[in-house]
Parts: structure tokens; sequence; C-alpha cells
């Protein structure tokens, strides 16, 4: 048998070559996932804080707030999605266990929905307080507890007359007001009674 000699081929037609590997690689893949849906397509937008559900019911944006004295509450938007026409109630709020206070209208109209939070903030959002039925619906929370420290996550349960929804949710700060929290000499945020008997303190150990 006549020997050959193989010549290297030339950098132009390695390219090419190398082209069409890539080329058929990518068919072979496209090939492979025909027919399935892609992870990133299903995925659902974030939101700020934890999300659950039952039945007609959705609860988005669950978060659990803690200002520096320890007394907080928990935010949340929970709507009624019920096209029947019937209306959703709010039973309870529980943290750890610990009920929440919950004070204003906890019934949802049919297509609305509740928006919970911490007073100065529904302060600010609720300020037609005449319009009947209400849509959307504000309920001020409140919750007093040691040990919850922003960054952590607490389990929340919220009641419903249709059934519960029980999630993870975060633990924040809540946005201060103007002049209502002051930096201390560490660095920390705090109220401004603790501020004030920090500075005396200091001045008299000066």
């Amino acid at each position: 048998m006549e020997d050959r000699t193989v010549k290297p081929l030339k950098p132009s037609a390695a390219r090419g070559a190398l082209t069409l590997i890539a080329a058929g690689s990518a068919l072979a893949l496209a090939g492979c996932g025909a027919g399935q849906i892609s992870q990133t397509n299903t995925q659902v937008a974030a939101v700020n804080g934890s999300a659950g559900s039952v039945k007609n019911v959705t609860v988005r944006d669950v978060t659990v707030l803690v200002g520096p004295d320890g007394t907080g509450g928990v935010k949340f938007n929970a709507g009624n999605n019920d096209e029947s026409g019937e209306k959703v109630t709010l039973k309870s709020v529980t943290v750890r266990n610990q009920p929440v206070t919950l004070e204003g209208d906890t019934t949802i109209q049919p297509n609305c929905n509740l928006v919970a939070d911490i007073a100065p903030a529904i302060q600010q959002l609720d300020e037609d307080k005449n319009t009947s039925p209400k849509c959307p619906t504000y309920v001020i929370t409140g919750l007093t507890m040691k040990n919850l420290y922003p960054g952590g996550h607490e389990e929340v349960k919220l009641e419903f007359d249709k059934g519960s929804v029980t999630v993870n949710a975060a633990v924040a700060a809540p946005t201060p007001e103007a002049g209502q929290y002051y930096r201390g000499p560490n660095g920390s945020v705090t109220d401004e009674k603790n501020f004030m008997e920090e500075h005396k303190q200091l001045a008299e150990e000066k």
C-alpha cells in the first residue's frame, strides 16, 4: 500500500471546520430542546417580600417590620380574586405564633385588595375614608416581639375565612419619617429617647 503524507489544514480551512462543528452542535441542542419549556421563560418576576395563595386569595409582599424599640408590624397585600362576588375576610395574622394587632376593616371586596402596613405608612395611603364599598381597604398592623432583628426571617401565618397562608417572610426596618429616628454615637439607629440618654451619659463621663 502506498504511503500518503497528510498535510495540515491551512488556518482558513481550520476555522471553517470549527465553524461547521459549532453550527452542528447548536442545531443538535436546538433539536434536543424542541417541545421543552425554557426555565427562564417560566420564571415569575421577583417582588419584594414573600408571597402565597389559598383558593381565590393571593398574598404578596409579606414583610415583618421592626423598629429600634422592638415595635413594628407586618406589611402585606392580600387580593380577593373571587369572580362570583363573594367577599373574603382576614381573621388573624401571627408572627412566630404571636398575634399581630389589626386595626381597620379586614373585609376584602371581590376583585379588590387589602393593604396592610404600620400606622405611618397607612395614614399616608388612606386619605379617603368615606368611600363605600372601599377598595382597597387599609389595615394598620402592630407587633411587639423580642429577639426580632432586620435581616432575619420569620414564619408569618395569615388566616382568612377561606383558609390560611403561611410564608417565611423577611424581617426589615421600616422607612423612618424625617426626625423620627436618630443615629447614636456608635452609629446605630435609635429613637429620640435613647438618643438623648446616650448623649447625656457621654457628657457625664467627660
